[in-house]
């Protein structure tokens, strides 16, 4: 089954909210599976491993050497706060995540992170895995990071170069059962038909695009 990269976003945005996160961190969720889809990655099975679990997690510990750690760290609630962290703190030096539960998602989150900002990040995975993302792609040292792993994260240089990230024209595979769990949770914003919804202002009016 084939998709867009925007269909995918779109889904998994989707699917994330259905699943109880806040929508803005849903949204960072459904860019991060588009740029790893982009990349060559499975990034709609990162993106739904990362979800499954529910948006709850413990809260970080900031050490005054202007580190961040996370203890069992559940990416798609803290993965955001990380690049926040970076992103916005010029005195910040590293964030730590132990034990993640979706390591490659991380790496989405980055990858959009990295575009938005043109900025480049450096992931260091116990296993002896580095990342390196950055506005022009991705690059891997080895096999993506499995869960359970703890991972370094930090920023390095501002860099220049354009974003070399394209939708092929003929669209991504996605294995079919993975897309039918996204729309399971995406169907969990859908408000349910009746009288009373379609006279709040659900559902189609008497033209299509209404």
């Amino acid at each position: 089954m084939r998709h867009s990269l925007n269909e995918i976003e779109v889904l998994l945005r989707k699917a994330a909210t259905g699943a109880g996160y806040p929508y803005g961190v849903a949204e960072d969720i459904g860019q991060a599976g588009a740029w790893l889809c982009a990349q060559g990655q499975d990034g709609v099975a990162a993106c739904l491993a990362g979800i499954d679990t529910g948006p709850d997690a413990p809260p970080p510990t900031l050490r005054n050497t202007g580190t961040l750690s996370f203890v069992d760290a559940h990416i798609a609630h803290c993965g955001p706060s990380a690049f926040d962290f970076l992103l916005s703190n010029d005195t910040a030096g590293e964030v730590r995540l132990a034990n993640a539960d979706a390591p490659l998602l991380l790496v989405g989150l980055a990858g959009a992170a990295a575009e938005a900002w043109e900025t480049d990040f450096a992931l260091q995975y116990s296993h002896g895995c580095t990342v390196r993302v950055g506005p022009s792609g991705l690059d891997m040292s080895a096999p993506p990071p499995v869960a359970g792993i703890d991972v370094i994260l930090t920023r390095t240089e501002k860099i220049d170069a354009p974003s070399d990230r394209k939708s092929p024209s003929d669209g991504i595979d996605v294995d079919e059962v993975l897309w039918a769990k996204a729309l399971a949770l995406a169907a969990r914003t859908y408000v349910p038909a009746s009288e009373a919804s379609r006279a709040r202002g659900a559902g189609a009016g008497e033209i299509d695009n209404d």
